[in-house]
């Protein structure tokens, strides 16, 4: 059986890594699946997959370029990134 070759988003490290399509459901709620890697042409991220970090939450904010390859059917509403508590 071929599995197609697919790829992960992480909002927390910003890094795009290589999955296979069986391992969707494995994902943590703050990796985005997407169909192909960043651009290497791509004039706001530089072939990174992110155009900048947020400050406040240190999240890395997807490129667009990325933002247009996300796995068909996702909801990105479903996007839940642990914050630990302050007592």
């Amino acid at each position: 059986m071929k599995t197609d070759k697919l790829y992960a988003f992480s909002v927390i490290t910003g890094q795009v890594f290589p999955i296979e399509s069986d391992e969707i459901k494995l994902l943590f709620k703050y990796q985005i699946p997407v169909t192909g890697k960043p651009k290497s042409s791509c004039k706001k991220c530089y072939g990174r997959g992110f155009t900048e970090i947020d400050t406040k939450t240190k999240f890395h904010i997807m490129c667009r370029c990325l933002s247009k390859q996300i796995m068909q059917g996702y909801d990105v509403t479903n996007i839940v990134i642990p914050l630990p508590r302050l007592a």
